[in-house]
């Protein structure tokens, strides 16, 4: 029996932001968050050197808010990674979701945003 597949979003970034944009570009993934989703892992993968912030809206985009996520495999949360790896975080109630490069990046990085009908921790 075959399992459906995740839904995803992936982008690369290349230059870096003050904000989250309105919609994806090369400085931030920006995921339109479907009501029925209590938990999410960003990844990030890729040859780079920088600052990737994590950020979540409640309104729509009106107002994008910083927010700690849970390396996998640790135990102390975050509001932005400056390597790879991947991260979780119970995003009830959130309507959109945002990976922004907030300081000077070089190379690029794949991100990845993966919401799961099961809350994170």
């Amino acid at each position: 029996m075959c399992s459906p597949l995740a839904w995803s979003v992936s982008n690369i970034i290349t230059t870096n932001a003050s904000s989250c944009p309105a919609k994806t570009n090369t400085t931030a993934l920006v995921v339109g968050l479907p009501q029925d989703k209590g938990g999410a892992t960003f990844d990030i993968q890729g040859t780079w050197t920088g600052t990737i912030s994590f950020y979540m809206t409640a309104n729509g985009g009106a107002t994008w808010n910083a927010v700690n996520m849970m390396p996998v495999a640790a135990t102390t949360a975050v509001t932005s990674a400056t390597a790879n790896g991947s991260w979780q975080r119970n995003v009830s109630g959130f309507t959109g979701l945002c990976m922004l490069s907030s300081a000077t990046l070089t190379g690029s990085a794949t991100v990845t945003i993966t919401p799961s009908s099961a809350a994170a921790p």
